[in-house]
């Protein structure tokens, strides 16, 4: 099962694993971002744990203020925020390795209330085995 939304970015998350006893989903994460003449692409494994997706997909709903979907490490996160101006998108991954190398990504635009109930769709028609 996977979700692919195509804007403002190219992003998907396909589920690879499942784990029952910490109720949470591994996936394959792939961003890929075209902006002016450059692009970014991004591909890594992230565990979100259901309560986590679970709360974020309400939030997004409802989306009042801030919807935060993060991962087990909180080393990757997309956030919506909605104000009175405008609904400001944003993603980030940050990776640590063994010898504290560390790698960044990160993007943010302002969307639509079009893109937002697009983005929206994507998260609450995810079949949730749990």
């Amino acid at each position: 099962m996977s979700i692919n939304i195509e804007k403002p970015m190219k992003i998907s998350f396909d589920e690879v694993e499942f784990d029952e006893h910490v109720p949470s989903i591994k996936f394959i994460f792939m961003a890929n971002i075209e902006q002016f003449s450059n692009s970014l692409n991004y591909s890594g494994e992230i565990w979100i744990s259901c309560l986590i997706w679970d709360n974020f997909v309400n939030d997004l709903v409802t989306l009042k203020n801030t919807a935060t979907l993060y991962d087990m490490n909180e080393m990757f996160s997309i956030k919506i925020e909605k104000n009175e101006k405008n609904i400001k998108y944003s993603w980030s991954v940050t990776r640590q390795g063994i010898f504290k190398d560390i790698v960044q990504s990160s993007y943010q635009a302002i969307i639509s209330e079009d893109t937002l109930n697009y983005i929206k769709s994507q998260f609450t028609n995810y079949p949730k085995w749990w």
